[in-house]
C-alpha cells in the first residue's frame, strides 16, 4: 500500500524544501504512562540518533539516551509493542492555522505537564492528552474518560488557555503503522498575530484529508 498525504489548509503541511528522515528504524516499546492505547507512545532508536528530535533519556519508557515519546494521530491502524519498524519517515510538522494551529498550541502549553504529578496524575494526563490529540483531529470523536481524565481534557482543549506560542514538532508517518507526533528540538514559536490567525482560518478551513491506493 502507498500512503499519500494532502495537509491542505488545516495546516497539516510539511516545511516547503526540507527533506524528511526516512525511512528511520524505531522500535515500539508500549504506551505508559496512560489508559489502554491512550497514552504516552514510547520507542527507543536504537543505535541511531535522528537530527532534531528531542530525545527523553529518563522518560517513563527504557532509560537510554535513544528514548523519545509520541502521541497517536492516526486510531485506524495499528502498533504492537517490542515491534521494530523501519517503514516510518520523519519530517516537519508545521502550519499556523486549524488544526495545526490548534495541536501545537496545546502542545507547547501543556505537554511538561503531563510530566509532573504522582504516578496515578501523570497516567490520568497522558490519557487526557492524548484523547485531546484525537478529538482535535476529529471533532467528532467522543472520548470515555474518568471524572479526572475528563478535568484534564477540559483544559487541554480550551484554546483560552494556550498561551505558550506554536510546539516544535514532528511527524512520524508509515503506509501501514499508525501516525505520531513527536516533539522537536527549539524553543515554542511565537503565535501568529490575531488578524494574520483570522485571515488563514479564512482563507484555509481546516481540512485533514487521506488517500489510500494500491500501487499498480
Amino acid at each position: 500500500m502507498n500512503l499519500f498525504r494532502v495537509f491542505a489548509a488545516a495546516g497539516l503541511v510539511l516545511a516547503a524544501g526540507v527533506a524528511s528522515a526516512g525511512p528511520i528504524t524505531v522500535t515500539f516499546e508500549g504506551v505508559r504512562p496512560g489508559t489502554g492505547n491512550a497514552g504516552q507512545y514510547n520507542w527507543n532508536s536504537g543505535g541511531t540518533t535522528y537530527a532534531g528530535l528531542a530525545y527523553t533519556p529518563f522518560g517513563n519508557g527504557s532509560a537510554s539516551a535513544t528514548h523519545f515519546v509520541s502521541f497517536c494521530i492516526e486510531r485506524t491502524q495499528t502498533i504492537n509493542g517490542g515491534t521494530t519498524y523501519s517503514d516510518y519517515t520523519l519530517s516537519p510538522y508545521t502550519g499556523s492555522t486549524g488544526t495545526a494551529f490548534s495541536l501545537r498550541s496545546m502542545w507547547a502549553e501543556f505537554r511538561d505537564d503531563v510530566d509532573v504529578g504522582t504516578d496515578a496524575e501523570k497516567a490520568a494526563k497522558s490519557t487526557a492528552f492524548q484523547h485531546a490529540v484525537w478529538s482535535l483531529i476529529d471533532p467528532s470523536y467522543l472520548p470515555a474518560l474518568t471524572a479526572n481524565e475528563s478535568v484534564y481534557l477540559t483544559a487541554y482543549m480550551n484554546s483560552a488557555n494556550w498561551n505558550s506560542g506554536l510546539a516544535n514538532l514532528g511527524l512520524m508517518s508509515s503506509a501501514n503503522s499508525q501516525d505520531q507526533l513527536v516533539a522537536m528540538l527549539g524553543a515554542p514559536q511565537a503565535t501568529p498575530e490575531p488578524g494574520m490567525l483570522a485571515l488563514g482560518l479564512l482563507i484555509a478551513p481546516a481540512v485533514y484529508l487521506r488517500r489510500r491506493w494500491a500501487k499498480g
